[in-house]
């Protein structure tokens, strides 16, 4: 496994001993696996659990493998993820439970935030997506019927409460809150915010959608006023935006495939590749744009060349890049299945602020007209027939309970829409003459 700052960790077959590896400077080290147990490794730094998992005992060490800072979390409080400040001075831990604010040079601990420990219900975690700005913890629990409410809590490194920074309001992505998910770009100039959700999803837990047909919208993280967005796009993996090392745009799944948004000098709509799946393409760290990867293949754009490792024998494969486009890693893993996902989507659009929040169409590629039905059913009444060209208004109308056809285990699909999961869907939309109706799907484009 690799960490940032150039280390590596392994364990050897026999799961007796842990490695070690700094890349920099081509050291290694080796101790017994049951004495210590690696929580995270950054540049400078190197942290340790004392004894066996979950003890609390930590201990903090240098590139030299010398101890830095020895402290203690409490027993059963495991350390899942550490946030380090910018000065390298203080660490957030991330303890299920509770958040621990850690000083380097003290070893003082305090608890930053904490949980109910009586709601069993109830979780807390560090959001890494704010990495350096200060403190951004998201606690949660349940409210019945599969629904779950979520909190968020700001602080500086002094462990003092802030307000949460305008361009820094939202984080995670839509599998735990719909509406909400947040990347930054590598230079740190802009911030893209993915605003809906699948238009159906079986095994996630999503519940209403206020809008079927998703956006990405990129912020300028100076003055966090909004760019552009583009409309009809969705995250690849179901939860990850890709940017580009060089910050110029980013990699988005779209309908007949993947995307390369230029942020720079212009913002455009690029065709990149059509990628099959959602896995991918994932652009190198370096590289100039030039190598993307999905899954066990990687791709030289330049060249236009496939390529793929012999030596990676298994078909399922968890894979990342290493820190330039010279290295790829692979880690063997069992199967685990994927829940149904399907987002409703048309050809991309960009638009530019400020934003309707009507959501119109404009009727395309029939040749002739488009029937505006009185029902979603090619044998129902036929209203209107809309030459090319026609615009439209979606109509938002009333969410469904769980007795409504529209239900579908753990997801709504949208009320307004009618087909999905199974066939091409009709929508419900108004004429600029304001008559109402279905029309089919597959013959609209965003005005």
């Amino acid at each position: 496994m690799q960490f940032p700052g150039g280390w590596i960790t392994a364990q050897d077959p026999s799961r007796e001993w842990a490695l070690l590896l700094h890349r920099a400077s081509g050291r290694s080290w080796r101790w017994p696996a049951a004495e210590f147990e690696l929580v995270s490794a950054w540049s400078g730094h190197v942290l340790f659990e004392r004894g066996r998992y979950g003890t609390g005992h930590l201990t903090l060490a240098d590139t030299e493998m010398q101890e830095v800072a020895r402290f203690s979390i409490g027993p059963r409080h495991i350390a899942r993820s550490v946030l380090v400040s910018p000065d390298s001075h203080a660490l957030a831990i991330d303890a299920a439970a509770r958040v621990y604010l850690v000083s380097v040079e003290s070893s003082r601990v305090t608890v930053l935030f904490e949980i109910d420990s009586n709601d069993e219900t109830a979780r807390a975690g560090i959001n890494p997506s704010w990495d350096g700005q200060g403190i951004h913890v998201r606690s949660s629990r349940d409210e019945g019927r599969d629904a779950r409410r979520y909190s968020d809590h700001y602080f500086n490194w002094e462990g003092d409460p802030v307000a949460a920074p305008a361009c820094w309001d939202r984080g995670g992505s839509w599998a735990d809150e719909p509406d909400r998910a947040t990347w930054v770009s590598p230079d740190g100039r802009y911030a893209a915010s993915l605003e809906g959700a699948p238009a159906f999803s079986q095994g996630q837990d999503v519940q209403e959608l206020q809008n079927p047909w998703p956006a990405v919208v990129v912020l300028d993280t100076g003055t966090c006023a909004p760019l552009f967005r583009v409309r009809s796009v969705h995250t690849i993996e179901f939860r990850n935006l890709w940017w580009l090392a060089t910050s110029k745009g980013f990699v988005i799944g779209s309908r007949d495939g993947s995307l390369l948004v230029r942020v720079q000098p212009k913002p455009a709509v690029l065709e990149l590749l059509e990628w099959a799946g959602h896995h991918g393409p994932e652009p190198a760290p370096t590289g100039d744009g030039r190598y993307f990867a999905s899954g066990r293949t990687v791709y030289d754009a330049f060249e236009g060349r496939w390529a793929e490792p012999a030596s990676v024998s298994s078909p399922l494969i968890i894979s990342w890049w290493g820190d330039s486009y010279r290295e790829r890693w692979f880690l063997p893993v069992d199967y685990a299945g994927e829940g149904w996902v399907e987002w409703l989507l048309l050809p991309p659009s960009i638009e530019f602020p400020p934003f309707s929040e009507e959501i119109a169409f404009r009727v395309a590629r029939t040749g002739d007209c488009l029937h505006l039905r009185e029902e979603p059913d090619r044998e129902a009444a036929i209203l209107d027939c809309l030459p090319d060209a026609t615009r439209l208004v979606f109509v938002q109308q009333d969410h469904p309970s769980e007795q409504d056809p529209h239900y579908y285990g753990l997801a709504l699909v949208h009320p307004s829409l009618e087909g999905l999961p199974a066939q091409s869907p009709w929508v419900y939309v108004r004429t600029e003459d304001g008559v109402e109706g279905w029309v089919s799907h597959d013959y609209l484009e965003h005005d």
